[in-house]
């Protein structure tokens, strides 16, 4: 049965911006599994599709000034960003505890870093 797409946009931003695994996403918005995942699919389609709408490249005198920033601040020249990512090992939560086991049996959380 079709979601409301307000819907399918809460779940995408759910999926996204919590560790928290399908199982319980689909407990939370009372969806199953399949349709949460297509939720998801179908948001970042979308946002895939007006990308260059979203996300832009510098002009030429922003990017100096990115370049002239972020070396001066941390001494590496010519960096107009970065992102990067890792777990962070947490003590078992009481809820659900078995969808924080990352790929090397460990409780953790992903954090994401962007500059």
């Amino acid at each position: 049965m079709p979601i409301f797409p307000e819907k399918q946009l809460f779940i995408a931003l759910y999926v996204l911006g919590t560790p928290d695994s399908y199982r319980s996403v689909t407990a939370k918005f009372d969806v199953g599994n399949a349709t949460a995942w297509r939720a998801v699919h179908h948001i970042v389609s979308a946002i895939c599709k007006y990308r260059n709408y979203f996300i832009r490249w510098p002009s030429q005198n922003e990017a100096i000034a990115t370049f002239n920033r972020i070396e001066a601040r941390y001494g590496f020249p010519k960096v107009i960003g970065a992102v990067d990512g890792t777990h962070i090992q947490i003590p078992a939560p009481k809820r659900d505890a078995q969808s924080y086991i990352n790929r090397k049996s460990v409780h953790s959380m992903q954090l994401q870093v962007s500059l």
